[in-house]
């Protein structure tokens, strides 16, 4: 049996004074805006029509904008909502669920509804889309420049300066450590069964009996 404590940990490569106070007190207090491979900005506060890159063809582009729920809860409920399946959906990855976020999805079979009005854009209080159009590629996993991350952290118990000091010696520290490790943790797979590290590592053996016994079989108390 496994506990938390087989978890491996990224180091720390910060050893300045931290900031204490809290983050994700609401969802807009951590917004992401999905940044497309041409340096286009999705931003969640804006509700303006874009036009998304890419040549024509028979995929539906929109921007998901979406509040306070993870990704695949928000592409199931679009599936429902448009009556599509929800695996024809495509995602460049996904995004925080407590949190208010914007992002490029794709959608395949459904040019003729869309141009007859059987399928329009969704306004609801967790999730909207917006900026339709047709491309003539899927979006697929990776296919995004990266993220930008707007973060309001409350309740801090230092003085203005002495946050922006806090802040810039991180920012140094950081630059001399030449950058953050792209570690993956409880921050990304949730802290319930933390065996993905376990899993990778027998799939890295080319081991696929051993990685899905360890995924389906490993207890947690």
């Amino acid at each position: 049996m496994f506990g938390a404590e087989t978890v491996i940990y990224p180091p720390r490569i910060v050893d300045v004074n931290q900031l204490r106070g809290i983050i994700k007190q609401t969802p807009r207090d951590f917004m992401v805006s999905e940044i497309l491979p041409n340096g286009q900005i999705l931003d969640p506060k804006s509700e303006q029509i874009i036009n998304l890159p890419g040549r024509s063809g028979l995929f539906l582009h929109f921007v998901l904008v979406k509040k306070d729920i993870s990704t695949e809860s928000a592409l199931s409920l679009l599936s429902k909502l448009w009556s599509v399946p929800i695996n024809d959906f495509g995602i460049a990855g996904t995004k925080d669920k407590r949190a208010l976020t914007a992002q490029r999805v794709s959608l395949w079979g459904v040019r003729k509804r869309v141009e007859k009005g059987d399928l329009k854009p969704i306004d609801l209080p967790k999730i909207k889309t917006h900026s339709l159009c047709f491309r003539m590629r899927e979006q697929r996993l990776g296919n995004l420049w990266g993220n930008k991350f707007e973060i309001t952290i409350r309740n801090l118990k230092h003085e203005e300066s002495e946050i922006r000091e806090i802040i810039r010696a991180g920012i140094d520290e950081i630059s001399r450590f030449g950058g953050v490790p792209n570690a993956f943790g409880y921050q990304r797979f949730g802290k319930t069964r933390p065996i993905t590290h376990i899993v990778g590592r027998k799939l890295l053996d080319n081991n696929v009996k051993a990685a899905v016994k360890s995924y389906i079989g490993t207890v947690f108390e």
